[in-house]
């Protein structure tokens, strides 16, 4: 199966050229404004995790010199080659390594800066790297996270739509890959949801900025010495449910509170990631590749759960329309309980991309319990589902 950075490696010729001109020339200005608030000092260390192309990388390496040092850390090859090329231009010590997010080679507390600009979303687990940016910045440092979120609001959604529309009939040889773009944000969190999860890993956030309504977010954050939150079994007894993750932070928030609230010696839990389809045939390497991103949420999911001994777990990874399916899997197993995450997103931003939450709790013969980005119910599994 295809990876992400099998992906990358194919548009790395052309990345910086099309994604200039698929934003308009915004990528550009929403870099340098991510350079600016990250306030970089001479001779700061500093890390661009999925550093990509390496453009950002250099612009910060000119900042931080003549003392300061930056790596570029990007699991794609091709990108990287990219990359080697604009080592001339540097004025300070730079180095390009490869390597994922997830599991950064660096001791803690190595860096004074760290950057992730469009590279959240394209990791097998952002929350894992999250974790990691936090374990290698030092006490008081800066992390910049730039990229395209899942949106909340009308007009960012509407934006994410014209996005699909304008790369769904990429027919250039060797760039059907951009047809990933949009497709990529289904895996990525919404602003609430990874503003949670920075001030989950121990991060205090301290700016936030929006483009094209909240499609393009940029959060900056300065690492304290909070660190995550444990979740501990219950002793109460269960019954079999099907907890919906689709990787999302509160989807993540659903299973913690099953985990605090819903496990006991008699509970059987099934975990289930749906695949949605796509809206025309993609090209092979495109489906490979969201599979790949889909297991991983599945497998994510699964490991927030398995630690509860004897609770048995089975994890599912289905293909359909995410609410159907959901209904469907329920059915067949039986099941006495769905537990779903519900992110806040604005009436218009639900009435474009609808409601899967909202379709299963409407559609459900079986109790339905909504779990929010912040961790509570927004009712029991008993009551009908109030807006928000």
């Amino acid at each position: 199966m295809a990876d992400t950075p099998d992906l990358f490696n194919a548009i790395a010729a052309h990345y910086d050229r099309y994604s200039n001109l698929l934003s308009a020339d915004g990528i550009r200005v929403w870099r340098r404004h991510a350079i600016d608030r990250l306030a970089l000092q001479r001779g700061n260390d500093v890390l661009d995790v999925g550093c990509g192309t390496g453009t950002a990388t250099v612009e910060m390496a000119r900042r931080v010199a003549p003392n300061g040092r930056i790596t570029g850390i990007d699991p794609s090859p091709e990108m990287l080659a990219v990359a080697r090329t604009l080592l001339p231009k540097a004025d300070a010590n730079v180095q390009w390594l490869l390597g994922r997010a997830e599991a950064l080679p660096f001791a803690a507390q190595s860096f004074d800066r760290v950057s992730a600009f469009f590279s959240l979303r394209n990791m097998g687990d952002w929350r894992h790297a999250v974790r990691e940016i936090h374990r290698v910045l030092r006490p008081g440092g800066l992390a910049a996270v730039l990229d395209m979120l899942q949106p909340a609001s009308t007009l960012g959604t509407l934006v994410l739509k014209g996005l699909d529309a304008l790369t769904r009939h990429t027919a250039v040889e060797g760039l059907e890959p951009f047809r990933w773009l949009p497709r990529s944000v289904l895996h990525a969190p919404t602003a609430n949801e990874l503003r949670a999860r920075l001030e989950t890993e121990g991060f205090h956030l301290v700016s936030t900025h929006h483009w094209l309504g909240d499609l393009v977010t940029l959060m900056v954050a300065r690492r304290e010495d909070a660190g995550l939150r444990s979740v501990s079994s219950d002793d109460r007894s269960g019954t079999t449910i099907v907890w919906a993750t689709n990787g999302s932070e509160s989807s993540l928030q659903a299973g913690q509170w099953l985990a605090l609230h819903g496990l006991g010696a008699s509970t059987k839990v099934h975990v289930v990631t749906v695949c949605p389809p796509f809206d025309r045939t993609p090209a092979p390497s495109l489906v490979d590749t969201d599979i790949v991103a889909w297991k991983a949420v599945l497998n994510a999911s699964r490991r927030l759960i398995a630690p509860y001994a004897g609770v048995p777990v089975t994890a599912r990874l289905l293909f359909g329309t995410p609410a159907a399916t959901i209904l469907r899997y329920a059915r067949e197993i039986e099941a006495n309980l769905i537990v779903i995450g519900q992110p806040r997103r604005s009436w218009g931003a639900q009435r474009l991309t609808g409601s899967v939450y909202r379709r299963v709790w409407n559609q459900s013969p079986i109790p339905v319990l909504i779990i929010r980005d912040n961790g509570r119910p927004t009712q029991s599994a008993v009551f009908p589902l109030t807006p928000g």
